[in-house]
C-alpha cells in the first residue's frame, strides 16, 4: 500500500509581505483623505449666489405700434385714404413733385391711392400741393417701414412733456432714448455695435437737408450716452 504525502506550502517570499503591507496602509490613507474631503465640504458655509444687477431697458422697448395690414392696393383705400398717418423716420422718404424728404413724425393724411405699374402710390397734400409718395412696388408693400398709423403721443405717452419739446425743436441731449433721438434727427446709419448690441454709434446725416446739425449719437442699452456734433 503506498502512501501520498501532503504537498508543503512553498515559503512567502519577503516583497509580498511589503507590497500587501503597503497596500494596507494606502487604503487607510484613502479612507482617511476620503473622510477629510467629505468633512470639509460639509462643515463649509454654503456659497452666497451674487445676482447680477438688472439691465434698466427703456419703456419705448414695449411699445408695440399698430399694423396698417396692407397688402394690396384695394386694402390700402380701405385702411389708408382719410386716415392721418405719421413719419417714422424722417428725412429718408422722398415724395414727388421735386425731391424734397418728409420729416421725422410728419403728418401725412392720404386722399387717394394711385396705380402706377408696379407701384402702389399715396396721395396727400403737402403745403396746400397735391404730392405723391409710393408705398410699394413689385408687389411688396412698406406702409409700416414708412408710417405710424397711431398718434406717436398715445403710443409713447410716458414720455414728459420736456420730452416732446426736445422732439419738436429737434435738440439732442444725452439721456434720450433711441426713438426720441431718431423723432428729432430722422433716420440714422448705424456705424458700430457691441456683440448683444448693448452699444450702438448711429450718425445722422440725412438731416442736413433739413439745414440741420449732423451728429454722432453712442447709445448704451438704447439710452443716449454721448452726443458729438458732426457739422464742419
Amino acid at each position: 500500500m503506498f502512501e501520498t504525502s501532503a504537498k508543503s506550502t512553498p515559503p512567502e517570499k519577503p516583497w509580498v509581505a511589503t507590497v500587501r503591507a503597503l497596500l494596507k496602509v494606502a487604503l487607510v490613507a484613502a479612507l482617511i483623505y476620503l473622510g477629510v474631503v467629505y468633512y470639509a465640504r460639509w462643515s463649509r458655509p454654503p456659497l452666497e449666489r451674487v445676482q447680477a444687477p438688472a439691465k434698466k431697458v427703456p419703456t419705448d422697448y414695449y411699445v408695440y405700434p399698430p399694423k396698417s395690414y396692407v397688402t394690396d392696393a384695394d386694402s390700402a383705400r380701405r385702411n389708408l385714404v382719410g386716415k392721418p398717418l405719421w413719419v417714422k423716420e424722417g428725412y429718408r422718404w422722398i415724395h414727388e413733385p421735386g425731391d424734397t424728404a418728409l420729416g421725422p413724425l410728419e403728418r401725412v393724411t392720404p386722399t387717394a391711392i394711385v396705380e402706377r405699374g408696379d407701384e402702389v402710390l399715396i396721395q396727400f397734400e403737402k403745403d396746400g400741393e397735391p404730392a405723391r409718395l409710393a408705398i410699394a412696388s413689385a408687389g411688396r408693400f412698406y406702409v409700416d417701414e414708412i408710417f405710424l398709423v397711431k398718434d406717436p403721443r398715445e403710443l409713447y405717452s410716458h414720455w414728459p412733456e420736456e420730452a416732446w419739446e426736445q422732439i419738436e425743436s429737434h435738440r439732442v441731449e444725452e439721456g434720450m432714448t433711441e426713438h426720441q433721438v431718431a423723432f428729432s434727427l430722422g433716420a440714422g446709419s448705424v456705424t458700430r455695435t457691441s456683440l448683444g448690441q448693448s452699444l450702438r454709434i448711429v450718425e445722422y446725416t440725412l438731416c442736413e437737408s433739413a439745414g440741420l446739425p449732423p451728429a454722432r449719437v453712442t447709445f448704451r442699452d438704447g439710452v443716449a450716452e454721448q452726443v458729438e456734433s458732426l457739422a464742419p
